[in-house]
């Protein structure tokens, strides 16, 4: 897929069937999210993926009972190192690395026929006992197949 359709693909995913998501496209999304570009010094980000039911039910009850993380196939958490580094603008720097990483992932994700779904929306320190991480949670990025085979979300992408 072309970059061009790959934007034009991209929607916000919120109904997810129960289609298994073969193994190798998860090397695939991670490897985007390592590709993507971060602040000065490197990268102050770790992902961790939950295929367990039983987790990712306990983590849609951090997400304020958004019922469709439970459903998605995977959920890519981007936790964020928080070094204390900030950008001149007054923001953290792991802020960034973690939204950049995200959104390769996520393209990567729709280029291999997969529907997203960003997850802001969360009580970080519920997630981070989930988690069992001193890191902070800072973007929920679901991944699965789209409950309409002919499409990959249900909505169209934000263009703000």
């Amino acid at each position: 897929m072309e970059l061009e359709e790959i934007l034009k693909n991209r929607k916000s995913c919120r109904q997810f069937n129960d289609r298994r998501i073969p193994f190798d496209t998860f090397d695939a999304i991670q490897w985007a999210g390592a590709s993507a570009p971060y602040a000065s010094g490197g990268p102050r980000r770790d992902t961790r993926i939950v295929f367990d039911p039983a987790q990712k039910l306990r983590m849609r009850d951090a997400c304020y009972n958004q019922e469709y993380v439970a459903d998605a196939g995977a959920v890519f958490v981007l936790l964020g190192r928080d070094t204390g580094a900030m950008l001149r603008s007054g923001h953290p720097k792991y802020v960034f690395d973690c939204a950049a990483a995200a959104m390769c992932m996520d393209l990567m994700a729709v280029s291999l026929g997969l529907a997203t779904c960003w997850i802001g929306h969360f009580d970080y320190q519920k997630m981070q006992l989930i988690l069992e991480t001193e890191h902070r949670p800072t973007i929920i990025l679901l991944v699965g197949y789209g409950e309409h085979d002919d499409s990959v979300g249900t909505e169209p992408a934000s263009t703000t």
